[in-house]
């Protein structure tokens, strides 16, 4: 369990999520299930790029609460917070 406590989600540079990178690129991860999107980066930006990289890294994101699909319309709801959908 990677959990960032006192840090803001707003930012890509935090302890836990710089452990979870390494730990995805160095020994592979098949699933990383996450809480909801923006317990993930609170940007959309920075939820694609982090999706982007641990895809090229072989790790599939799967959220909780959240998109369940791979389809384009799941893709743009990543961005949207659970409570605007």
């Amino acid at each position: 369990m990677f959990e960032d406590e006192g840090h803001s989600g707003a930012r890509m540079v935090r302890p836990a999520l710089e452990r979870l990178r390494d730990v995805v690129a160095g020994v592979g991860v098949e699933v990383l299930l996450c809480y909801s999107p923006d317990r993930l980066a609170r940007q959309f930006a920075y939820q694609a790029l982090l999706i982007e990289e641990f895809a090229r890294a072989g790790t599939r994101v799967e959220f909780i609460k959240g998109p369940r699909g791979d389809g384009p319309e799941d893709q743009l709801l990543v961005g949207v917070p659970e409570h605007v959908r």
